[in-house]
């Protein structure tokens, strides 16, 4: 599916115990003002090397081994999340080489999202590219290839209608990048509910996507 669609969708089978955890680990950091502000940024012309920086919706917080290391006992669960996301990217690196032809040299520190649609009304993220380098923004390829979210609302069933958040993928060709958003709009549009235990996975340099407003 990975190959062939750019973008694939597991049931990740986690211990709903393990789930809760994580869940209430996240929640109390979100209660105690730990997670910040962050930054999109993009060229100010295609090619430019001047970037302009805009405030994104979601708060969150940067899982670096010095973070991690420094709150402790308070993440005991994401850490061992951090960890099972990295041994399934790992996992299937030769995967990768054999069939595409990518190869996985290392990975970026992990990201705890949360988009509040009380604090910030109809909090989104637009359509974009992680690795936009394909596209007519004409960025420096900045070697991102599997791009991994894995999803620890509370409860089973989220009712993307009602509470909105959903993820949404472009399915375009996987094999580049369409140039631009309005091109990417052209294709169907693959739609995920963050539902507790959702794993997505989808190539980071090729695959336009959103999270829907919240």
């Amino acid at each position: 599916r990975l190959k062939e669609r750019g973008v694939c969708v597991i049931k990740a089978g986690a211990e709903r115990a393990f789930h809760k955890a994580v869940h209430m680990e996240a929640k109390q950091l979100w209660d105690a003002g730990a997670y910040t502000s962050a930054s999109k940024g993009s060229p100010s012309s295609p090619g430019s090397h001047e970037i302009t920086f805009n405030a994104r919706d979601d708060k969150v917080i940067c899982l670096s081994s010095s973070v991690l290391d420094a709150l402790g006992k308070k993440v005991q669960a994401l850490k061992k999340v951090d960890e099972q996301l990295a041994n399934f990217g790992w996992g299937i690196k030769q995967i990768l080489e054999d069939q595409l032809g990518l190869t996985l040299t290392k990975r970026t520190p992990g990201m705890l999202s949360c988009y509040d649609g009380k604090k910030v009304p109809n909090a989104q993220y637009g359509f974009h590219v992680d690795n936009p380098y394909m596209t007519n923004m004409a960025v420096p390829d900045d070697g991102r290839r599997l791009t991994l979210i894995f999803y620890i609302s509370d409860g089973q069933h989220w009712d993307v209608h009602k509470d909105g958040g959903a993820l949404q993928v472009c399915m375009s060709d996987p094999r580049r990048a369409p140039s631009s958003t309005a091109e990417a709009l052209t294709h169907s549009l693959f739609t995920v509910a963050p539902d507790c235990d959702t794993l997505v996975a989808f190539w980071s340099h090729t695959m336009f996507h959103a999270v829907l407003p919240v």
